[in-house]
């Protein structure tokens, strides 16, 4: 077996949490930085709704006694109808045209008053409405830092009108100008102009109001009669923003790489001193158990890791299991010594069986003769047998006994030689079989029987006298002919009960026919699909050839059963016996 590399466990561990710790490490990053920029907004929210509300009241109602809301509506629907006289400065003149209205003392703000007025006179106080409120929204950029302060028209036809824009490095946009931007662009300002409630609303807006700028802004409705006529915005420097959560971020992200760090050296070495260190141990003791297959040694060090935990467990298990190993070797040592001795005895019974089945046929110019048996295990339970009983009769015998393996070849030793001792004394098939059955079944302790083709071959006529207790049906070829099933008398098997009555039957067999007589083992002979080769099977083997010598028939209808069975194993004893009247 190739040996492995040995790599520390700890260092593959590590190799695995590292990357893990940096992936963690990079998503807590991220995480912690939009948590971090959240929270920050979330807390300067409160203080920029403030500094909102109170550029808004400046801007807007300037010091509180000239406009009011009357006045506002009036000056808005003013410059919806006369945008192209945003961008025309007010001059002296004008400004002292309207003067001297108020040093007469006259309400000159009152929406009234206004729509009495000449042309010129409304365009002079429209002019100065925005002029003034141009003036304080200047003031108060500057006040509060903001990057850019605008109020800009969202009435419908008159989106981005705008009123003032003042930036802090440049004026972007001049008085009367149009923005040109995409709603879609500006959610914040989406949800404003849905909800004129909706109070002050924040936006991060990107190249607004020039390209490349990246900006937080907030906006504030203009809200006159129930409707938003304008949205004042104010954005803050994201730089400067960004630069304070910077400085937030970077505390937050040091103290959690930090306890990260911590986190994993504990892990490690919680993991070294509950983990790796017991399975180093336990690797060391199956180490010396191969080398050594000391068991007490590996008991003795297993017994010293004493973890409350899977390893613990672990180490307990082992060392039973190595202690059951060692008394399954001393047990397969004994077993292999047992079964080396069963397997010699077998071998020694399988050659008693062997010698008790004639392997020399007659030589005779009166007949042919071969048999074989093949059992299904070491020793088998069939048995073929001929012997001469005088100068001209020959018994031919086959027989199956129940079972297989050792007892079944001892209990066909023993029906072999009765019948053949029975038969020499003189007595008929069915006296042969007759008193075997009774001398069987003294035996109160045997619970095999055994079907048994008995017969006696006259030499000079071909005559034969037969009893077929039990057995397959013998087989006959006539000269020229082909083979054929004879259904011959049956009687009951050797072993069944007692007073058992046999029947004989008679033969005749003239010059060139053949007896063929088999067990079970032939017919019901199966196949991997499970399907037998049956006496048609037989027949038709026997029939491919029906005029061979009885050597030639044996061997092939072995070659056809093996063919038939394939890889299926062999789960029967096979015996055939092949007999051919030659003169």
């Amino acid at each position: 077996m190739k040996k492995k590399k040995n790599r520390k466990l700890l260092f593959q561990i590590g190799v695995v949490l590292v990357p893990l710790c940096l992936l963690m490490l990079a998503l807590m990053a991220e995480s912690l930085y939009t948590s971090t920029v959240n929270s920050y907004l979330k807390s300067q929210k409160s203080r920029m709704e403030k500094e909102m509300d109170e550029s808004f009241g400046s801007i807007l109602s300037v010091d509180g006694s000239f406009y009011n809301e009357e006045t506002d509506i009036w000056c808005y629907d003013y410059w919806d109808s006369h945008a192209s006289l945003a961008k025309e400065p007010l001059t002296e003149d004008e400004r002292e045209a309207v003067m001297k209205y108020i040093r007469n003392g006259e309400n000159i703000w009152s929406a009234e008053w206004l729509k009495q007025q000449s042309e010129e006179i409304q365009n002079i106080c429209a002019k100065l409405w925005l002029y003034n409120i141009q003036l304080t929204a200047e003031e108060i950029r500057e006040q509060n830092r903001y990057e850019d302060l605008f109020l800009i028209d969202v009435d419908k036809g008159r989106e981005g009108f705008v009123y003032f824009f003042f930036s802090k490095d440049h004026q972007v946009y001049q008085t009367g100008d149009t923005i040109p931007y995409r709603l879609s662009d500006h959610p914040g300002l989406q949800e404003l102009l849905k909800d004129a409630s909706a109070g002050i609303t924040f936006e991060r807006a990107e190249n607004f109001p020039d390209a490349g700028s990246y900006n937080y802004m907030c906006y504030k409705p203009v809200v006159l009669d129930g409707k938003i006529r304008a949205v004042m915005g104010a954005s803050y420097g994201w730089e400067r923003l960004r630069g304070e959560m910077a400085v937030i971020f970077r505390q937050a992200l040091t103290v959690s790489i930090a306890g990260m760090v911590l986190a994993l050296v504990l892990v490690l070495l919680f993991l070294y001193r509950w983990a790796i260190a017991p399975v180093e141990k336990i690797q060391h003791s199956i180490t010396h158990y191969i080398g050594t297959r000391d068991t007490n040694e590996v008991v003795r060090e297993l017994g010293g890791i004493r973890e409350r935990n899977e390893l613990g467990l672990l180490s307990d298990n082992l060392s039973e299991m190595v202690t059951e190993i060692d008394r399954y070797t001393r047990e397969n040592i004994h077993l292999a010594q047992e079964k080396q001795r069963i397997e010699t005895e077998l071998k020694l019974a399988s050659s008693i069986q062997h010698a008790m089945l004639q392997s020399r046929f007659p030589e005779s110019e009166d007949y042919l003769l071969s048999a074989s048996m093949v059992p299904a295990k070491e020793v088998g339970g069939d048995f073929y047998d001929f012997f001469p009983l005088d100068e001209t009769h020959l018994a031919l015998v086959i027989a199956d006994v129940s079972g297989k393996g050792i007892p079944a070849a001892l209990f066909m030793m023993m029906t072999q030689n009765m019948i053949k001792n029975y038969a020499r004394s003189g007595l008929s098939p069915a006296e042969v079989l007759s008193r075997t059955n009774r001398d069987v079944l003294e035996n109160e302790n045997n619970t095999m029987f055994v079907t048994v083709w008995l017969g006696y071959y006259e030499t000079t006529t071909g005559h034969i006298l037969a009893v077929d207790a039990g057995h397959e049906y013998p087989m006959i070829r006539k000269k020229d002919g082909l083979f054929e099933l004879i259904k011959d008398r049956h009687s009951l098997f050797v072993g069944g009960v007692e007073n058992a009555v046999y029947r004989e039957y008679e033969l005749q067999l003239y010059v060139g026919d053949t007896l063929f007589l088999y067990t079970d083992g032939a017919t019901e002979a199966t196949n991997t699909d499970n399907r037998m080769l049956g006496i048609g099977g037989v027949l038709s083997a026997l029939n491919r050839s029906p005029d061979d010598s009885p050597v030639e028939l044996i061997k092939g209808m072995g070659e056809a059963i093996r063919a038939f069975v394939g890889d299926a194993p062999q789960f029967d004893d096979l015996t055939m016996l092949a007999f051919k009247r030659t003169r």
